[in-house]
């Protein structure tokens, strides 16, 4: 798959956390669970979540719209949903940015 080579998943985040902090698993596994379920809440609830040094996470509603439905073959209306959607800070966009040169 396209990407998954590069893809960190969440217990090796925790791993890294402990590393950096000297806190045990079970503390940093916690405490992250926690902060990713209080954020989920938060935007299940109809608030935008702004991640400090990253962006903006919220539920957007989209609005119903023709598409290209590749399994039916042709075009069909997608119905109103709601969708997450992210914004990425100024700061994180400038370092991905210096990737680039």
């Amino acid at each position: 798959m396209k990407g998954e080579a590069n893809k960190i998943n969440h217990k090796q985040i925790v791993k890294m956390v402990c590393e950096k902090t000297g806190k045990p698993k079970n503390v940093v596994e916690e405490y992250i669970n926690c902060y990713i379920d209080t954020i989920m809440d938060q935007m299940f609830s109809g608030h935008n979540v702004g991640i400090q040094h990253l962006g903006t996470m919220k539920v957007d509603d989209v609005a119903e719209k023709l598409a290209f439905d590749f399994k039916e073959n042709g075009k069909v209306m997608r119905p109103k949903r709601k969708l997450p959607k992210m914004s990425f800070n100024r700061e994180f966009s400038n370092k991905v940015r210096e990737l680039n040169k």
